[in-house]
């Protein structure tokens, strides 16, 4: 019974692992992959084939960065908004977002393994960022081993824009250690959204992070005015009814700005996401400093303390 048991899990694992490996390679459609599934899992239930649809595309991301990832791309190169210079005033809510964490830690690693260019930023010392990161320094973010390190790589590209490099793609040495962390999160703020191409950074769709970069002041302003609380749905609704960019409920490209742009709005402390169940749609807050990041993001000055 156990044998059987173990035997049914294993081709459940092979076939969602099959799936997602045909949308990066064939890019299925929406209503394709929900062919398939209807095909394969036609004894599920449907809020149990909705759950399969949201978990193989998951599972199609963490493929495309293994399989799909650029080799390199031009950043787009946009003049530092006079805003930031006004910013020193957040530094103590951004001590402990995500991004500069990760991007101390990082630094770290590189001096650590004399990693001190980046030519010297291979596979390897990705895998030597991830194996070092602490549960105990990291317990949200260290659970998931995968997105960690799709979260490494996404940082070291972004890390490679910010001026703690030199023209010619010298690393930072102690430059690193010796930055304050309000320097280093406009820094690596201003790298995210300036500078960094999105195709490297959110390659799974390359024409999807093409157009969401483009038109990311939009999908800004839609989160700027916004409530404290709402849902990623009616964000991404909003903008594609304003862009034209997907249809209204387009799960791939709802499930891309979740996975891509919101994580990384949650990663540099903007937003977080609210705990809920499985089935409901889902909810982000800003942060007590988020709105004033947003109107950073926006363009505009710092409103007066």
């Amino acid at each position: 019974m156990k044998n059987t048991l173990e035997a049914s899990n294993m081709r459940f694992r092979q076939t969602v692992n099959l799936l997602a490996r045909h949308v990066v390679e064939k890019d299925l459609t929406r209503e394709r992959l929900q062919k398939e599934i209807d095909t394969r899992f036609c004894d599920a239930s449907r809020d149990q084939k909705e759950d399969l649809l949201k978990h193989i595309l998951h599972k199609s991301y963490i493929s495309a960065w293994i399989t799909n990832r650029p080799s390199g791309t031009s950043p787009l190169t946009i003049e530092k908004p006079q805003s930031l210079e006004n910013f020193r005033r957040l530094e103590k809510n951004l001590k402990g977002c995500f991004a500069l964490k990760l991007a101390r830690h990082i630094c770290k690693s590189a001096e650590k393994a004399g990693a001190s260019s980046t030519a010297g930023w291979t596979e390897d010392f990705s895998e030597t960022c991830l194996k070092s990161f602490s549960l105990k320094s990291f317990p949200g973010e260290a659970a998931d081993r995968e997105l960690l390190l799709i979260a490494i790589k996404q940082s070291l590209a972004i890390i490679r824009k910010t001026s703690l490099f030199t023209e010619n793609g010298n690393a930072f040495g102690a430059a690193g250690r010796e930055c304050s962390d309000f320097s280093l999160y406009i820094d690596l703020l201003s790298a995210f959204w300036e500078k960094v191409s999105w195709e490297e950074i959110f390659p799974s769709n390359p024409e999807a992070a093409r157009e969401i970069q483009r038109n990311r002041h939009i999908l800004i302003d839609l989160v700027a005015h916004a409530e404290d609380v709402f849902k990623l749905d009616d964000i991404a609704n909003q903008f594609f009814d304003m862009t034209g960019f997907g249809r209204i409920n387009d799960l791939f490209l709802i499930s891309f700005l979740d996975f891509y742009f919101f994580t990384w709005l949650s990663h540099f402390g903007i937003v977080k996401y609210l705990s809920g169940d499985d089935h409901e749609a889902v909810r982000l807050e800003k942060t007590p400093q988020g709105q004033e990041l947003l109107r950073i993001l926006q363009g505009n000055p710092l409103q007066a303390s």
